[in-house]
């Protein structure tokens, strides 16, 4: 059975089948103008699935910044937040923050800050986590539970007026299907792509080939330079203030010299 993808370049957005497709080629296990069977197609979205966890693991996928919203509800304490294909289904359907950086709670067209924790400490020290307030957040305790996260707000809403605002750190979600629509940060697709075919390679007895390597390890390579942040680091005098002598590395979880 053909699910109709072609090996050519797509006219439009490319779509998980097409990247599929395209590693298939790479692999010399599709030819040009063949279509690709449900069969390799299905097999090829799994193993896609298991590299994007497996990048994420290793770091060479960083986390990206997006921001979420938490209708507050009258007398609830407790939020989940997750994709909507957990179980059960979560309170707020957002991708599942790995961390809260930030966040601002919203009433009646009026922000105010809010005190953003991850110490469990600093929740249980509330002694009267049951006090109702009609008026802002004031704190948000988030545990990274999986596979959807838990948001504790304090004090607890009063009415559905205020919306909690939080900036959050994500992971690259897996795909859901053949045809969702390829979304990546840049050189991600050229990655996957390529570290697809090599999958493919070997569960079809195919030889990668040292130019198809080449361009693996250089997409790999690019991505994790990437992770690599510029950290600042005073020294003495004003100038000290605007030093950049090192950087914080993701991958390696340490600080290192430019």
């Amino acid at each position: 059975m053909s699910v109709g993808i072609s090996a050519s370049t797509p006219i439009g957005p490319i779509l998980v089948k097409d990247l599929i497709a395209k590693a298939y080629l790479i692999a010399h296990v599709l030819g040009k103008g063949e279509s690709l069977s449900l069969v390799k197609a299905l097999d090829g979205f799994e193993s896609l699935n298991d590299l994007i966890e497996q990048a994420t693991i290793c770091k060479t996928f960083s986390p990206y910044q997006t921001e979420i919203a938490v209708p507050m509800q009258t007398g609830q304490l407790v939020y989940t937040v997750g994709p909507s294909t957990v179980s059960p289904p979560p309170d707020v359907t957002a991708i599942r923050p790995v961390e809260v950086l930030s966040g601002y709670s919203r009433r009646i067209g009026q922000d105010l800050p809010v005190f953003i924790t991850h110490a469990k400490q600093d929740y249980d020290y509330i002694q009267n986590k049951n006090l109702h307030s009609l008026g802002w957040n004031g704190l948000v305790y988030y545990q990274a539970t999986y596979p959807a996260g838990t948001l504790y707000v304090y004090p607890m809403p009063g009415d559905t007026l205020t919306t909690l605002h939080l900036t959050v750190l994500a992971n690259i979600a897996p795909f859901l299907s053949l045809e969702d629509e390829v979304s990546l940060p840049p050189g991600y697709y050229q990655y996957l792509k390529y570290d697809l075919a090599k999958r493919v390679c070997a569960d079809h007895g195919q030889t990668f080939g040292p130019e198809n390597a080449d361009i693996l390890d250089g997409c790999k390579a690019a991505l994790e330079g990437n992770n690599l942040k510029p950290f600042p680091v005073a020294g003495t005098g004003i100038a000290g203030l605007s030093s950049w002598t090192t950087g914080y590395n993701i991958i390696s979880d340490n600080m290192r010299p430019f």
